[in-house]
């Protein structure tokens, strides 16, 4: 099937969408073989967060976050570069396309940038809370000030 091109050189919004259920369907295909079907004990904990078509389709890259340092990111790596050519296969089953695309493999950054920006938000919301209970207290302790400065002249006249 031709993929159409407007007049601005982008894909059309079929293209775009067949390409989007293309990838939702390599991803949950991808993702069930490296969790449900694949044995070797290096792939520790796996998770296929997302796949990207190349622009001819010829190529799918499935990013993959792995539980652990950079030791098990690394064997976890090298147990899916093994074991590509038997996904490819499985999922061959569930693409119908002339050209069947060709997997990589990459370990995904974005993962790792989120989980930095969510520890980063994760400090600034301690840090507010510490602020507004540190704000809390001294609106107390003024309270308190202010209440005894009351009591002090009615004290003083009885």
């Amino acid at each position: 099937m031709a993929e159409f091109i407007n007049a601005h050189g982008d894909r059309d919004e079929f293209s775009k969408r067949r390409n989007a259920r293309l990838e939702s369907l390599l991803k949950r295909e991808i993702a069930t073989m490296v969790t449900q079907q694949l044995r070797d004990p290096r792939i520790g904990f796996v998770t296929v967060t997302r796949c990207e078509l190349s622009g001819d389709n010829s190529q799918v890259t499935a990013y993959y976050t792995v539980f652990g340092n950079q030791s098990k990111q690394r064997l976890a790596g090298e147990a899916l570069e093994s074991a590509t050519p038997y996904i490819q296969r499985g999922y061959a089953k569930h693409v119908r396309r002339r050209r069947l695309p060709i997997l990589r493999f990459q370990l995904d950054d974005n993962e790792e940038q989120r989980q930095e920006l969510e520890r980063a938000l994760e400090a600034v919301r301690e840090e507010r809370v510490r602020d507004d209970e540190a704000r809390a207290r001294a609106d107390e302790r003024a309270e308190e000030s202010a209440d005894e400065a009351v009591e002090k002249p009615d004290d003083a006249e009885g």
